[in-house]
């Protein structure tokens, strides 16, 4: 008979040289998630909101799908961290003819769009951003301005994940303009308590070796997207109202 496999491990010199091309291209791969949730996971919408979307537009992520307008909600420049104000974002028209508009102001403040107007409202890397009392503000508005049966989708990054990566740092946050990031568990929660039903959860850049100490080897190792959102860099929730 043949005795029970054990678990390959990796030598010393392998996960050094994981570790150096992790820390070389993370940002790639996790924008490289991003990138494939867009395509292949948002729904189908008409009429969309995208929700502090200047440094990375929905529309510039792939999003695959027609739709008739794309309003992007984002402070004016000279409003934004230093890191953000030279960010341009240009109004347009998609190739099907859908108008992409720009409305400056803040993701919080969502008065301007009337009760259950919106078919999709977008977070991408967002609600990071703002304040978590904040954060509960801006769920209880998306959810007003939806329609019944539409979809909120975010992304964000996992405090489970950035908790480990920036121990050595000190225990801030991963990007000095963050004012919350969330465990998942938290921001599911949240989400709920918002009103809204949790469709779909996900993870992105899937971090299976990073449990005690942050290992930049999972961003070549690790899955794309999983379901294992507890164990992932970004999570992502399609919520339904």
């Amino acid at each position: 008979m043949f005795g029970k496999r054990k678990k390959p491990t990796q030598t010393n010199l392998a996960r050094h040289y994981l570790q150096k091309q992790g820390m070389n291209l993370h940002l790639y791969v996790i924008h490289l998630a991003r990138l494939h949730l867009v395509t292949k996971h948002l729904p189908k919408a008409d009429v969309i909101i995208d929700l502090g979307g200047a440094n990375s537009p929905l529309y510039q992520l792939g999003y695959p799908y027609s739709f008739r307008k794309m309003t992007m909600v984002d402070l004016p420049p000279d409003e934004r961290d230093d890191q953000y104000k030279d960010i341009v974002t240009p109004s347009d028209v998609a190739d099907d003819g859908g108008v992409i508009a720009i409305q400056y102001g803040s993701m919080i403040d969502l008065d301007d769009f009337k009760d259950e107007s919106v078919d999709l409202v977008w977070s991408g890397q967002s609600i990071e951003h703002i304040s978590r009392e904040d954060g509960e503000k801006m769920c209880r508005n998306v959810y007003r301005i939806l329609r019944k049966g539409g979809s909120f989708c975010l992304d964000t990054p996992n405090r489970y994940l950035t908790e480990l990566h920036t121990k050595e740092a000190g225990d801030g946050f991963i990007n000095p303009d963050h004012k919350f990031e969330y465990y998942s568990d938290d921001l599911e929660n949240l989400l709920k308590a918002s009103g809204f039903r949790i469709y779909e959860k996900l993870g992105l850049c899937h971090m299976p070796n990073s449990e005690t100490e942050f290992m930049y080897g999972d961003f070549i190792v690790g899955d794309l997207i999983t379901k294992d959102v507890r164990h992932s860099y970004v999570q992502y929730f399609h919520c339904k109202k």
